[in-house]
């Protein structure tokens, strides 16, 4: 699974007075974030590897293996 993210952020300001002095005050700020996520782990594992070992039932479905025997279902170590 993938995740893209990005933000934004624009800020501007102003303050005046043109006279006396000849006073102002201006800010302008800029920001911008990404953020790129990748989590090709996730999935339940057990589930992923007991469709992988699907078969034809009785009916002609396809269904797991494991779902006409349990017995048949290897758990892989670490798992």
């Amino acid at each position: 699974m993938r995740t893209n993210k990005r933000s934004y952020r624009i800020l501007a300001g102003a303050t005046g007075q043109f006279n006396s002095d000849l006073k102002y005050d201006f800010s302008l700020n800029w920001g911008e974030s990404k953020q790129n996520e990748r989590s090709p782990e996730n999935r339940l594992f057990d589930r992923y590897m007991a469709a992988m070992d699907a078969v034809f039932d009785d009916n002609g479905q396809i269904v797991c293996r494991s779902s006409l025997n349990p017995a048949s279902f290897n758990q892989i170590a670490g798992d």
